[in-house]
C-alpha cells in the first residue's frame, strides 16, 4: 500500500489534498505488533476458560447447536 492522495469534491470541483497513509498504513503503525499477538492470545485463553466452567467435559458445543436448530425448524 503506498500513500495516496486525497481528493474532495468543492463548490462542483475536484480539490487534490495532501499525500496521507492509506487506513492500513495508519492501523497499522499504532503499537506492537507482537503485544497485539500475546493479547490476542490471552483473550483465547480467557475465552475457552470461560467456556470450560459451562460445558461438561466431552460435550460437543457443535452437535449441542445442531440438535437445538434441527429442534427448532422442526417446531416451525
Amino acid at each position: 500500500m503506498g500513500v495516496e492522495r486525497s481528493a474532495s469534491l468543492e463548490n462542483g470541483n475536484w480539490k487534490m489534498g495532501k499525500k496521507q497513509k492509506s487506513l492500513t498504513q495508519r492501523l497499522r503503525g499504532r503499537g506492537d505488533s507482537a503485544e497485539k499477538k500475546k493479547t490476542a492470545k490471552r483473550n483465547i485463553e480467557r475465552a475457552q476458560r470461560l467456556v470450560r466452567k459451562h460445558v461438561k467435559p466431552g460435550a460437543s458445543l457443535v452437535d449441542e447447536l445442531n440438535a437445538e436448530r434441527r429442534k427448532a425448524a422442526h417446531d416451525e
